[in-house]
């Protein structure tokens, strides 16, 4: 089956066709597709993007819709660019985001995709080894409420991704009031200490869940390879006020 596949995908390339498998209803994939669907997702804005996994893994499920990943580490940054320019549908924008306009220090991971505004934690450079430091540079960390308008252009549906390796609380809090507009959060939640001084499951959940987002899914990330242990998972929230605005209390938001 595996060779009569590769075979069907390259004889469609030959006529610049692309063709992918379809995520079971039941997988995580599969779910998080049929919740885009049900929520009418028309834009999905990805925060710590490193170089474009999320937006491939999306793609992969069938999302169509337009993408705008934010990512501030140069290397990454540059094979995402690589990357959105085979798409027209995608676009990348170099930046930070957080809890309020700055300069900060990045801790560069040996593996990119763990850098962090926060010191790792031994709990997670035990689990993941190649997640630690192996240097600083400096970033410019913007607020998201005054680049929202950029970010979502028309979009009436948009789809907030963040998995920005403990700065997640601060870019919600930094959010203002452009957090309303948006029908989803998908944010990485850490069950234990990951990096200091980075939110805890219960803290996120409990921010969201207070501006009225409801917690839909929740998606295992990350085990601890020598003990099992689960230490993160991804939480897929929507917003009534958006998704079903006659239904949310006291209407649609304004």
């Amino acid at each position: 089956m595996t060779q009569r596949w590769g075979s069907v995908h390259r004889l469609l390339h030959r006529f610049g066709v692309d063709m992918v498998r379809h995520p079971g209803t039941t997988s995580t994939l599969g779910r998080r597709l049929g919740h885009f669907r049900a929520w009418g997702v028309d834009l999905v804005v990805d925060v710590g993007a490193n170089a474009g996994q999320y937006g491939l893994a999306i793609r992969s499920m069938g999302y169509r819709g337009p993408i705008v990943s934010i990512e501030p580490l140069p290397e990454a940054w540059e094979e995402l660019a690589r990357r959105v320019a085979k798409d027209a549908g995608w676009r990348a924008v170099r930046l930070a985001l957080g809890k309020s306009d700055s300069r900060a220090s990045l801790f560069v991971a040996e593996n990119s995709y763990s850098s962090s505004l926060y010191p790792i934690t031994g709990v997670h450079e035990r689990a993941a080894p190649d997640a630690k430091p192996v240097r600083q540079i400096e970033v410019d960390v913007r607020r998201l409420d005054p680049v929202a308008d950029d970010l979502i252009g028309s979009a009436g549906r948009p789809l907030l991704k963040l998995d920005t390796q403990g700065s997640e609380l601060d870019i919600l809090e930094g959010s203002g009031a452009s957090l309303d507009r948006f029908a989803a959060v998908h944010v990485e939640l850490s069950l234990v200490p990951m990096y200091a001084g980075g939110p805890l499951m219960g803290d996120v959940i409990g921010w969201l869940e207070a501006r009225d987002f409801v917690l839909a899914e929740l998606e295992p990330e990350f085990s601890d390879p020598a003990s099992g242990r689960l230490l993160q998972v991804n939480g897929l929230f929507f917003n009534p006020a958006v998704v079903m605005p006659s239904a949310a209390p006291g209407g649609a938001k304004g």
